[in-house]
């Protein structure tokens, strides 16, 4: 089944990278969009941050229609998720930064490509955040990765109701560790079974779940942690 004209923000690496390869023969057109470059489907430099970047992106994609949006680029501050993680000692750059990209960089974007959007015949939008997001999982101590998170989920339901009389679905995806090779080689350098990471495949399948839905129904956020 093809699936139009995907655009994937994050096509250089982590789950972006792979997802990128994994849809690269099952859309009629692949765009990736990164700052460093991506291997597969045409590729734009772009730091989504920076106003002016984000319109050579516009400007490059026209009038193009726009099948599906992957939002599946993100950061956070400086080291997070290890024990020297300080939030005193963050710098107001590495605050800033982390909000821009994980936050107001799918918000822009998005505001952006409506009119291509709008344009589709069956348009979607996914995000992909993080299981704490939801917070029924242990929060994390990073606080502006955290807040940019917990954001998502208000910027996907009022999208949802901005959204719902163009037809266009938007979902947050919210998973915990994915098994991609970063993680992986995380997990092994920590000597954590890989049994808690998420098989990419089965992020896959949800992709492409929502993707075949019709334009009546929309799921607006998933959690997916691992069974671990």
């Amino acid at each position: 089944m093809k699936y139009g004209r995907i655009l994937i923000v994050g096509g250089s690496s982590g789950i972006g990278l792979a997802t990128s390869e994994y849809l690269k023969d099952k859309c009629a057109e692949l765009i990736t969009v990164s700052r460093r470059p991506a291997p597969f489907g045409k590729w734009i430099k772009t730091d989504i941050t920076k106003p002016v970047e984000l319109q050579y992106l516009i400007n490059e994609i026209g009038k193009k229609p726009i099948d599906g949006l992957l939002y599946l680029g993100g950061t956070w501050e400086a080291n997070a998720f290890t024990n020297q993680y300080s939030f005193e000692a963050c710098s107001d750059d590495d605050l800033q930064n982390v909000l821009n990209v994980n936050l107001l960089g799918p918000m822009r974007l998005i505001q952006a490509l409506l009119p291509n959007l709008r344009s589709a015949e069956t348009p979607k939008i996914i995000i992909t955040g993080a299981a704490i997001a939801g917070l029924s999982l242990t929060g994390g101590k990073e606080v502006s990765n955290t807040s940019s998170m917990i954001g998502l989920r208000g910027l996907v339901l009022a999208l949802r109701e901005t959204l719902k009389k163009d037809k266009i679905g938007i979902t947050l995806l919210k998973p915990g560790y994915i098994g991609t090779p970063e993680v992986l080689q995380d997990f092994k350098s920590t000597n954590t079974p890989i049994e808690y990471a998420i098989p990419l495949n089965d992020i896959f399948t949800i992709i492409e779940s929502i993707f075949r839905l019709s334009n009546r129904t929309n799921i607006n956020e998933m959690e997916v942690p691992s069974m671990l």
